[in-house]
């Protein structure tokens, strides 16, 4: 076996977290019913599933083509970017508090010759944007459905509009 192979294999760190992923996998999978996971699979759409797929890779793509132009900067490929954007929604499922945002500027700043103060930036615009096309969305629908919102007298949406 290669020394150095060898020495990953049995190095303390990779065996505490190889037992650590093992005790918590069987702690999470205890109760587990695979009669009713696989009952469960049979009744599955798959082709909402892959059209949700295909629509994630889409969207994925469109934000990664805005980084790109956030980040005004010719030596950093698409599909770095791209990567990059799927790495942070790994770490927004995984980690707590948002952190694949800073998951994804360490992937991109450590792969370029940026410094992830400049790449954090663009991340801060980046859901400064998100958050103004949802507003725009939510209140461009409040116009467009104010006639229903009146007719069910819904206080609350009525308020937030200012008309109550």
């Amino acid at each position: 076996m290669n020394q150095k192979l060898y020495q990953n294999l049995f190095n303390w760190k990779f065996l505490f977290s190889i037992t650590i992923s093992i005790l918590f996998a069987n702690y999470a999978f205890k109760n587990f019913d695979i009669q009713k996971f696989i009952s469960i699979l049979d009744e599955l759409n798959y082709l909402i599933i892959i059209a949700a797929v295909i629509l994630l890779i889409i969207s994925v793509y469109i934000r990664a083509l805005r980084w790109k132009l956030l980040l005004d900067s010719e030596k950093i490929s698409l599909r770095l970017l791209f990567d990059s954007q799927m790495i942070g929604y790994f770490g927004n499922n995984i980690f707590p508090l948002r952190f694949g945002e800073l998951l994804r500027c360490f992937f991109i700043s450590k792969n370029n010759a940026i410094k992830m103060s400049n790449v954090f930036g663009t991340v801060i615009i980046e859901r400064i944007l998100d958050m103004l096309g949802v507003v725009i969305l939510v209140i461009s629908l409040a116009f467009l459905n104010l006639n229903l919102l009146i007719q069910y007298d819904n206080k609350f949406y009525l308020s937030i509009l200012g008309l109550a």
